[in-house]
């Protein structure tokens, strides 16, 4: 679609795709995640743009008889940056900036994380006072098991439809310890980390589970059960993480699936994954 605008003529080609964005844009508004403001935006951007285009005479003609520098920003920034988020969104992300822009807009997918945590480390009493605890607290407060929890459907629409739970069960042995499924599944409390962003202490306007400010939510969760202890330490399989990576449309067909100890290094053995 924003090849057609930038090389078709306009009136013309370049007027159907324009409607085809704003069509994409009113069907997300309406049916997909949101409304987000955004939609919005980006059909009021469009119409403007088309409309002084319109006005000036301008079209993928006079694009392509501009001077260099003019040809060489709309080539970057119009084709190869999107054609290195389609490819591989972690480098665009890490070199480009905006990896968001990069798995969202190119790639088509998200990263999806959860936390889960074990109950008996979330109701003691020996737990600090913060904003942290007391939504563990919240969220732990007549928990019965993981696959009753109302989130693990909002997981598979975050997650492009993982089936989070199916995952789990495959998964939950070598992080937690536990060799009943059963067991696990009333042990633990499934906390997805876009629950905490909107109740948390992070203020974050823009989310994605990919950025720095994921991080910090897990620091924090992990600071607070670990402060539980006399001597402040994360013990093996209080907190796990549930991690399911962005795919780019080339580099592959199927989202990496990981579910770890968080006191454990990507080598350990308390750590499974699934490509």
């Amino acid at each position: 679609v924003g090849v057609g605008m930038l090389c078709l003529p306009l009136p013309g080609l370049a007027t159907y795709a324009v409607a085809l964005g704003c069509g994409m844009h009113v069907f997300i508004f309406f049916f997909g995640m949101g409304p987000f403001r955004w939609n919005v935006m980006t059909i009021y951007m469009l119409v403007c743009s088309t409309w002084l285009c319109l006005e000036q005479g301008l079209s993928g003609k006079s694009v392509l008889a501009a001077d260099a520098t003019t040809l060489l920003y709309v080539v970057f920034f119009g084709l190869v940056i999107p054609l290195i988020g389609t490819l591989d969104p972690q480098t665009l992300g890490r070199y480009f900036g905006g990896y968001r822009m990069a798995t969202f807009h190119f790639a088509g997918n998200e990263t999806y994380r959860a936390l889960l945590v074990r109950k008996d480390a979330i109701h003691s009493r020996s737990l600090e006072d913060s904003c942290v605890s007391e939504l563990l607290r919240e969220r732990a407060d007549n928990y019965a098991r993981i696959t009753d929890d109302e989130d693990m459907f909002t997981a598979l629409l975050y997650s492009d439809g993982v089936d989070v739970e199916g995952a789990l069960r495959r998964g939950f042995q070598a992080p937690s310890g536990l060799a009943d499924f059963e067991d696990f599944d009333q042990t633990y409390v499934f906390v997805p980390i876009t629950w905490l962003n909107v109740r948390g202490p992070l203020l974050n306007t823009k989310w994605d589970e990919s950025l720095p400010v994921t991080e910090r939510f897990v620091e924090l969760v992990c600071e607070t059960v670990a402060s539980s202890a006399s001597d402040p330490k994360l013990h093996p399989g209080q907190v796990l993480q549930f991690v399911a990576h962005v795919v780019p449309w080339l580099g592959g067909t199927t989202k990496r699936l990981e579910l770890f100890d968080m006191t454990a290094s990507e080598w350990s053995l308390a750590r499974w994954a699934e490509d």
